[in-house]
């Protein structure tokens, strides 16, 4: 699957019928919708139930946490090479898929992409005027995007779309509301091409896609020269997030790229030792000893 929609939601059944019905319509349909409701009183389950038989949809419900952990609630579940984030008030042109598809894979360097908001026809004037407040490259419109932009364009949440690999450099939204998008969309500007880095507890891309089974984006990470020894604070490497998680086509590809199959993390663990319970008796007897 290509893409995977993200759509955080709260207390706003009506506008999310609306930005699915136009989902519905889309000339490429290689995608998925998680619907995800952040603790919602008015919650609208029973309307994305209605689009099951039109859509790959799913719906969820958490607690309240705002729109930045919520659109990280959907990305660990999101089932797509590229991650498409959405507000619920958005209306989606027909051809919107097939236009990205098609750029994507005309620039396949391309690992976070965006696009301006613009008025619909139906807006009052009103709402006109503010959306062209909003959008002028005068104001914050300089970096919203648009080909008037005046500054250096950041993908905004309304309409923005991240590789997983994007995702698995940049572990996702750091805060969850008041500047979440733009503080995102900084970082993933920062982290430009270096699949090397790493948080604050030392867990790179190369960790992160390991410990989730994804292959490809692991081959694309060790293709990118991602250090496959690389190891967290307390010493896990990739290969033992792998094994313990039994992903062996991930396992192949680390060893094939180097990846040291007697490292130890820091209380003497192997990567071998990772891939089955130790035996109760085998446990009783270090106790004892």
């Amino acid at each position: 699957m290509r893409f995977s929609v993200i759509v955080p939601l709260y207390n706003r059944p009506d506008e999310i019928e609306e930005l699915l019905e136009s989902l519905t319509h889309q000339s490429c349909t290689d995608f998925e919708v998680l619907v995800v409701e952040d603790g919602s009183t008015q919650d609208a389950r029973a309307i994305v139930e209605g689009f099951k038989e039109k859509l790959d949809i799913q719906y969820f419900w958490k607690e309240n946490t705002k729109q930045g952990f919520t659109r990280n609630f959907g990305f660990e579940r999101a089932k797509g090479d590229w991650f498409v984030v959405f507000d619920s008030d958005c209306l989606i042109p027909s051809t919107y898929f097939e236009a990205v598809s098609a750029h994507l894979d005309a620039h396949p360097e391309i690992e976070v992409y965006g696009g301006p908001d613009a008025a619909h026809p139906s807006f009052t004037d009103l709402q006109k005027a503010i959306s062209h407040a909003m959008t002028s490259p005068l104001t914050t419109g300089g970096i919203r995007g648009g080909k008037r932009s005046v500054g250096t364009y950041h993908p905004r949440s309304f309409n923005m779309g991240i590789s997983r690999k994007a995702w698995e450099v940049s572990g996702g939204y750091r805060i969850t509301v008041k500047g979440e998008d733009i503080e995102f969309s900084m970082r993933l500007l920062a982290h430009g091409a270096d699949v090397s880095a790493r948080r604050h507890d030392g867990v790179s891309a190369l960790i992160m896609a390991s410990n989730r089974g994804h292959a490809k984006t692991v081959e694309e990470l060790i293709e990118a020269r991602a250090d496959v020894n690389t190891a967290m604070m307390d010493g896990t490497t990739a290969l033992h997030t792998a094994t313990y998680k039994g992903h062996t086509s991930v396992i192949a590809a680390l060893i094939r790229a180097g990846a040291k199959v007697q490292a130890r993390c820091h209380d003497g663990v192997a990567a071998l030792l990772m891939a089955a319970p130790l035996e109760k008796g085998c446990e009783e007897e270090e106790e004892g000893q």
